[in-house]
């Protein structure tokens, strides 16, 4: 927040997620923000259209777009066009009866969810910082903090803490990124399940279990024997499906990459 109001124009390359149930205020940090920075320079919504859609003039002259409540589906139906849009360092603007034009990107993305796995956090994502909300409180609370948004002063003062007393002599926004519990939680939930399990084989004797032969460094297997032990691990009801021939080709690449080889 303090790197938003010292560097306004200054690509951060990192969004923030909060995750957390309806009506704990998830709100209010980009209230506060607004109220600072002017209602021109934000935009908050929850149609991922008005950022990908055929005309995106939401996005234009923004310091921050706020997305709220973003389903699973969403999220990762549209991972690529928000990878691009958190790192791009220049937009293509397009309004209705206007030729298209660039703009650059001083853009913070901010995306709020209910949902406990609303975009793809994988073990190499560096593009998001996570944090999960508190519980909901009285009424009584959120009375007296609403409140405060509305005293100039108040504003001012967040303001001026900010810009002068938070120190960023130090800090490097693009890689000082913290690792939270709730960014974890994500990561494991997205695994891929033939990482998973090929990570719990190799780590243990158990490879020794499989009909295949060692020649260090490698561990030789048959592929139609690991794709029978996969689809035992993931308790596979659609035998068929897994036995298909396609099925079993798909998990070379994914082994690849892991720096298995095959023949």
């Amino acid at each position: 927040l303090a790197h938003l109001i010292q560097y306004p124009s200054s690509l951060p390359e990192v969004a923030i997620l909060i995750r957390g149930k309806k009506g704990v205020g998830k709100d209010f940090m980009i209230q506060v923000l607004q109220e600072i920075l002017g209602s021109q320079y934000t935009h908050r919504t929850s149609k991922l259209k008005d950022l990908f859609g055929d005309f995106n003039r939401a996005l234009k002259n923004k310091l921050i777009i706020q997305l709220n409540e973003i389903s699973g589906k969403d999220g990762f139906g549209e991972d690529d066009n928000l990878k691009d849009l958190i790192t791009t360092h220049e937009l293509n603007i397009n309004e209705k009866n206007l030729a298209q034009y660039k703009q650059k990107n001083n853009m913070r993305l901010f995306l709020f969810s209910q949902n406990t796995n609303p975009i793809k956090i994988t073990h190499d994502s560096r593009r998001w910082v996570v944090f999960k909300s508190g519980e909901k409180q009285e009424k009584s609370y959120y009375d007296k903090i609403w409140k405060i948004v509305k005293i100039k002063e108040a504003m001012e003062c967040i303001a001026y803490y900010f810009l002068n007393k938070v120190d960023l002599s130090n800090f490097d926004i693009r890689t000082d990124i913290p690792i939270t519990k709730a960014f974890k939680q994500m990561q494991e939930h997205n695994v891929n399940p033939l990482h998973e399990y090929l990570y719990k084989l190799f780590s243990s004797d158990n490879y020794k279990k499989i009909e295949g032969k060692v020649q260090e460094p490698y561990v030789i297997v048959k592929r139609e024997e690991l794709l029978e032990i996969l689809k035992s691990v993931l308790n596979a009801e659609d035998d068929d499906k897994l036995e298909d021939e396609n099925e079993s080709d798909s998990i070379q690449p994914s082994m690849n990459d892991m720096g298995f080889e095959s023949d």
